[in-house]
Formats: structure tokens, sequence, C-alpha cells
């Protein structure tokens, strides 16, 4: 819920993976010259919850929400950029500024 926060979206999520990338997705608002932004995005959001769930595991390593979306949000920032070398947001707007971003 963290991560459709600081998107500037409210919902309810699906247990079923494919049913929450189904949702997700069509929750875009980018152009349409973006439009696999939400992709890249929602699977920024799985990697990190993958990634504290093995430090959980195998390191016994808690990771606080509000990490995991500091994470989610370094991650998906430098994902875009490498994808998509139009978008030239610096870190700071793309954390504080999603939508502008993506619009």
């Amino acid at each position: 819920m963290a991560c459709f926060n600081w998107l500037g979206l409210n919902s309810v999520m699906h247990n079923c993976c494919v049913q929450n990338l189904e949702q997700f997705y069509g929750l875009r608002y980018c152009s349409t010259k973006y439009q696999n932004c939400w992709i890249l995005i929602w699977l920024s959001v799985i990697w990190t919850i993958w990634l504290a769930r093995n430090d959980l595991i195998f390191s016994s390593k808690i990771i606080h929400v509000s990490e995991m979306l500091n994470l989610v949000q370094l991650r998906s920032w430098r994902w875009l950029r490498a994808r998509f070398p139009s978008f030239k947001y610096n870190f700071f707007s793309w954390s504080n500024y999603p939508g502008v971003c993506l619009s």
C-alpha cells in the first residue's frame, strides 16, 4: 500500500500474482510513450519484496516498509532510466513527484 500511496493511488490489491499485475498495469496514467512503465514499477516492487523475503529467511534481517519503499523508488528510477533513454528525471523528482514524471 505504501507504493500505491507514493504513486498517488488508492486501491485494494488482489492476492493472486497474475491478477495483481493486471490490476497494477490497469492503473497506469503515463503517456503511451511509457506504457510499459507500470510493468517495470510492478516488477521493482515484486523484486524488492522477494529480496526482503530472502534477507529475512537467510539472514534474519527485517526490512521496514519505509526502507522497502525507498528501495522500490531507487530501483524503479534506475530501471526507467535504463529502459527509456528519454526518461531524464532526477531521483528527487521521481521519488517526490512520480505522477509528473509519468505523464
